[in-house]
């Protein structure tokens, strides 16, 4: 990677890289791969300028190549290269800091969806294409964070949406790109919430699909930061889909864990508004505590990156409702009486035997002392100042 991102090489390497993109398929997806690591291995080598001004004075000539590599005649049906282009397409669009690039990109990539829509059959390269087309969209959008024009985020907003129509459904792919527009054009995307909230409800229903699910959930998280107060109209509905979601058993447990991570979003847009779910909330929080115990004291292999994801997710969800709620009077009874698990938890997973990781004994830390600071005379009674000096100790 260095010796292609330094000047004095990469003059004689890149370009014979790219050319070779025309060769047979199997050397193509090995050009395809390098350029993938090129680019996840770019930003290591960022702080040398000369580096910085070489790479983005490459990237849009190795992204054309691949983007004529994609869409390469001679391979049949077979779908790999047309994968691997876009993988490295997107890794490249991620890694540059060019937003004139990522704001080109987006519009190739949105007149390149609508011919693959109005003209592709239902094959599975078309299906795929299609995928890889919405996938390279989103990440340009999410490069155009703050410098997205109005025009644009019209444009786009009406490309996915009118897609939805046309297929008369909804899918993960379409809403991963409205989520990346909520986060690039913030509060006003409150312009467009009632009605791509129609969309979010179909899919909501979707249930029985993961990606789906998933997606759903990405899309609560952005437009609840980006509305703000505005997201407290729907709150009703998101909670309602979220509790479902918990007790959906067909659902794979590690996707359940985002929504604590939503629960925790929504508290810090609609703040006091949050209060009626509290109560009936924070008996999901008691059963997925108890849960993780469990697990610690079991110290089951097979669970441990489970185990991780549930303590990480439950503490970055409480730090999330603890801000929101901080100056909210009428909360402080009820969090105060969740505190006394909450920080039993807290203290049986920062156990130095069960090895927690520094980040998370940092994170715990950093909780119960914003805790300590807010309530300070409610909790004192359960604040095991051990647990603190010992987690200060460890990081």
């Amino acid at each position: 990677a260095e010796c292609l991102l330094n000047p004095q090489y990469s003059v004689n390497v890149i370009q014979p890289m790219i050319n070779a993109l025309t060769l047979r398929p199997s050397i193509s997806q090995q050009i395809c791969l390098a350029f993938n690591y090129l680019a996840e291995a770019s930003p290591n080598y960022m702080s040398h300028s000369q580096f910085q001004v070489n790479w983005n004075s490459n990237v849009d000539p190795i992204i054309e190549g691949l983007m004529k590599n994609a869409f390469r005649q001679d391979v049949g049906s077979t779908h790999q290269l047309l994968e691997l282009s876009f993988l490295a397409i997107i890794s490249m669009v991620y890694a540059t800091s060019s937003t004139n690039l990522a704001d080109k990109y987006t519009r190739t990539f949105m007149e390149l969806f609508k011919n693959a829509v109005g003209s592709s059959g239902s094959s599975e390269r078309d299906q795929i294409l299609q995928e890889c087309l919405l996938s390279a969209l989103q990440i340009c959008i999410l490069k155009l964070e703050g410098n997205i024009s109005g025009n644009l985020f019209q444009d786009v907003y009406t490309l996915i949406t009118e897609y939805f129509k046309y297929i008369d459904n909804v899918n993960a792919d379409g809403i991963y790109v409205i989520s990346s527009l909520a986060t690039s054009i913030g509060p006003k995307f409150n312009e467009k919430l009632a009605d791509f909230w129609v969309f979010l409800k179909h899919a909501m229903t979707k249930q029985n699909e993961p990606e789906t699910i998933n997606s759903v959930f990405g899309a609560i998280q952005d437009i609840s930061r980006s509305c703000r107060s505005e997201f407290a109209k729907y709150s009703d509905e998101a909670m309602e889909f979220l509790e479902a979601c918990l007790n959906n058993q067909s659902l794979s447990k590690e996707l359940r864990l985002n929504v604590f991570i939503c629960f925790g979003d929504i508290a810090l847009s609609v703040k006091a508004k949050f209060l009626p779910y509290l109560n009936h909330m924070f008996s999901y929080y008691q059963m997925a505590y108890e849960a993780g115990l469990n697990l610690s004291e079991s110290g089951a292999a097979d669970s441990l990156d489970y185990l991780e994801q549930l303590k990480d997710k439950l503490i970055e969800s409480m730090t999330c409702i603890v801000h929101a709620l901080c100056d909210v009077q009428e909360a402080a009874s009820t969090l105060v009486g969740h505190f006394r698990y909450l920080f039993l938890f807290i203290k049986r997973t920062c156990e130095r035997r069960l090895n927690p990781t520094v980040e998370y004994l940092r994170n715990c830390l950093a909780l119960e002392i914003d805790i300590i600071d807010f309530w300070p005379q409610g909790v004192a009674e359960f604040v095991d100042r051990d647990v603190l000096t010992l987690s200060l100790i460890h990081i």
